[in-house]
């Protein structure tokens, strides 16, 4: 595959004279650090009221629909280097259109050429004549078979030829996601919805009814193709049905913070119907729009491919194996037309807003549109840019991002794009600076060779307070958790570690990538606090609560300190302690008839928990790492509060976090492997109703006291 060189500026007239290149990406890497690699949440612009209209055949919202679906139908591969983005160029002598291409891997073949070409032939007005039905069943068989592949991957189907790098990955088809995403319909509409409850639930069994039937014909029969066709419009009736779009709505909506797998499952699986449908929608749209504006595909569409850039070594990243930085798409076409541009005799500009004179034989794109939502970057670069106007963006940072820096920029674009990079760093410092810098100096200084306390679960409650009391011991480095992507801003000792959900099988390699970039190579003390309490009785039982809290407070956990464990002998070494905070309701032997039954899920969750943590201590007890389970205390918190039982605050001795936390901080200091896989209360059995029914005097019950199981 050829490329353009994409270095080959002199020090002297480099885009990166005043801002040095590894500065700039040294800040995306802090960045990317701080929030997980997500800056800022998805967004979407309003078009209309951002970009003047002008001398154009086609209307800005209907140019940018049509960019993005021909960029679509250019990304026919799983990945981002398959990400596409094109432009429109409206032709004034003769009335014609080009469609303008850019990707990483769109020097491409003759195959994709010759698919996207007689996709095009077909929208030119000649073939109008053509029944228009017909005409749109024609250009859909063509989009389907171009993206057999890629439809495939998106079922997750088992016909699917995977690629290597997702080799590992065993994903379940996604028609058997479908029974989690009817599931969720009951908990979205009220009891006085029923019939429109009753409605979504029978479109998605239909849909999910034509998912299974494709997945069960053979490979290669003779109507496979015919099924994905009839998946496919299927996909798109139910994506266009009102009650459906209600249904997708609320169940976005419902999600306050991070969503519980199965509620994330579920829009995950909305949304990767909506893609499937898209491939019916873009027939639909194509052949609408080349017969409202005839004069631009009378001479059918011409086609341009761009050659992509070469990668930039790197040794700065917040990956290992990030050792290249590409130029992205977006970014490709806005140097085409910038050095385009540069070459006509005769540019005029104001603020960013330029128009071309009658020497280029077409007005210039006013959007670029893209296979996928813009990246945070080239978001910026757009922003910055000034020519573009950005209408969405997933929000997410790749630091494997940059520029060309060409010796083909006159001074003026050079400057201009020293001016790009320079708004685009300050944009990502001030992010940066918002969510708590990483930097050498100020808060966050690394103390070398000092105690390294984890809590997982820091953010309110006990962890939080047990955050506070550990960092008020200058020696020692505490990384916290936080389940959201902008925790709080580091302080002195402590480091915040975003985006880590106990729930979430992830959540070990996330801290661990975390400590990585750290250079911690081991850690002293690990404390789980992170937990989840919904109330139960025998007359209203929860599966889905007891679902959560038992992937809060039981596999999550387990699953964490494993992940640790596995990762190196090191991590969890001799002399490291693993704290699991559990809770006398974990107890099978203090459940007494003083508290009666119910709250199912909570009580047997952290017996299960307790479990766990015995079995862990066993494993290991070797390498002599210390595990133990405590009952931390009745605490006044929002959790207790949530489910109503501050009502028992004062009678139950109920005592703050920060009191607790420093208990609980004592005791960790005396546990050691002498008594790994115990269970305690190291404030005693004073806030345990049952203690005194089940254990006898509570004045003649030690404090600490290790609990029965």
């Amino acid at each position: 595959m050829s490329r353009l060189d994409s270095r080959t500026s002199s020090p002297g007239h480099s885009i990166w004279h005043d801002l040095p290149e590894n500065t700039f990406r040294q800040h995306l890497v802090d960045l990317e650090k701080r929030t997980n690699a997500v800056p800022v949440e998805p967004q979407i612009f309003n078009l209309e009221h951002n970009v003047k209209d002008h001398a154009h055949t086609l209307p800005l919202h209907v140019e940018q629909q049509l960019a993005d679906d021909f960029a679509f139908l250019a990304a026919i591969e799983e990945g981002a280097q398959s990400v596409a983005a094109a432009c429109l160029e409206e032709h004034v002598h003769p009335t014609a259109l080009t469609v303008r291409f850019a990707a990483l891997d769109l020097s491409l073949g003759t195959e994709l050429k010759t698919a996207l070409q007689q996709i095009a032939d077909g929208l030119a007005s000649r073939a109008s004549n053509t029944d228009e039905l017909t005409q749109i069943e024609v250009l859909f068989e063509q989009i389907v078979r171009l993206h057999f592949r890629r439809l495939l991957a998106r079922l997750r189907s088992h016909k699917w030829e995977k690629p290597k790098y997702l080799s590992r990955q065993h994903k379940k088809p996604l028609w058997q996601d479908f029974a989690n995403l009817i599931h969720r319909v009951q908990f979205v509409f009220t009891k006085k919805e029923i019939s429109l409850r009753c409605s979504v639930q029978a479109k998605l069994q239909g849909l999910a009814a034509s998912y299974e039937a494709f997945e069960i014909s053979g490979s290669g029969s003779q109507n496979e193709l015919s099924l994905l066709q009839d998946l496919i419009k299927a996909s798109y009736q139910v994506c266009k049905a009102e009650d459906v779009a209600s249904f997708a709505r609320r169940l976005e909506d419902s999600v306050n913070t991070t969503p519980t797998a199965k509620v994330a499952s579920a829009i995950k699986c909305l949304r990767q119907i909506e893609k499937i449908a898209a491939h019916w929608r873009i027939p639909l749209s194509l052949i609408g729009t080349s017969r409202r504006y005839p004069s631009l595909f009378h001479f059918g569409l011409h086609l341009a491919f761009l050659t992509p850039y070469t990668s930039v070594p790197t040794t700065i990243g917040h990956e290992s194996w990030a050792t290249n930085c590409h130029v992205h798409a977006e970014v490709q076409l806005a140097v085409y037309y910038d050095l385009l541009l540069q070459s006509a005799s005769s540019v005029s500009g104001t603020n960013g807003d330029l128009h071309i004179t009658s020497q280029l034989n077409y007005h210039r794109p006013r959007v670029i549109g893209t296979s996928k939502w813009l990246c945070y970057l080239c978001y910026l670069f757009l922003r910055s840019h000034g020519c573009f106007f950005p209408t969405n963006t997933h929000g997410r940072l790749y630091d494997q991002w940059t520029v060309p820096d060409l010796a083909e920029y006159g001074n003026q674009l050079c400057t201009r794009y020293r001016s790009i990079v320079h708004a685009i760093d300050e944009e990502v410092v001030k992010e940066t600076n918002k969510v708590g810098a990483s930097g050498i100096e100020g808060p966050g200084i690394l103390l070398v060779n000092m105690p390294v306390i984890l809590i997982v679960g820091a953010t309110r409650g006990l962890g939080a307070s047990l955050v506070k009391l550990y960092a008020s011991n200058p020696n020692n480095n505490v990384f916290a958790t936080a389940r959201v992507p902008n925790p709080p801003a580091d302080d002195k000792n402590i480091f915040y570690i975003p985006g880590v959900d106990i729930a979430s099988p992830d959540a070990g390699s996330n801290v661990i990538q975390f400590l990585n970039t750290r250079n911690i190579s081991s850690v002293d003390t690990v404390v789980i606090t992170a937990g989840y309490f919904a109330t139960e009785s025998l007359q209203e039982p929860s599966f889905e609560a007891q679902e959560r809290m038992y992937r809060t407070c039981a596999i999550g956990p387990t699953i964490f300190v494993t992940t640790l464990a596995n990762r190196s002998d090191e991590l969890l070494k001799r002399d490291s302690k693993v704290i699991f905070v559990s809770s006398e309701s974990g107890s099978i032997t203090l459940r007494h008839e003083k508290e009666g039954g119910g709250n199912y899920g909570h009580h047997a969750s952290k017996a299960a928990l307790n479990m766990s943590a015995k079995l862990l201590s066993l494993d290991l007890k070797a390498r002599g790492v210390a595990v133990a389970i405590v009952h931390p205390g009745f605490m006044r918190t929002e959790m207790t509060k949530g489910v109503g039982f501050d009502k028992f605050w004062d009678a139950g001795g109920a005592v703050t976090p920060d009191v607790a936390a420093k208990s609980l901080a004592e005791w960790i200091e005396t546990f050691d492997i002498g008594r790994t896989g115990e269970y305690w209360a190291p404030r005693g059995p004073g806030d345990i109703g049952t203690a005194e029914p089940v254990l006898g005097a509570e004045d003649a019950l030690p404090t600490p006291i290790q609990l029965l199981w």
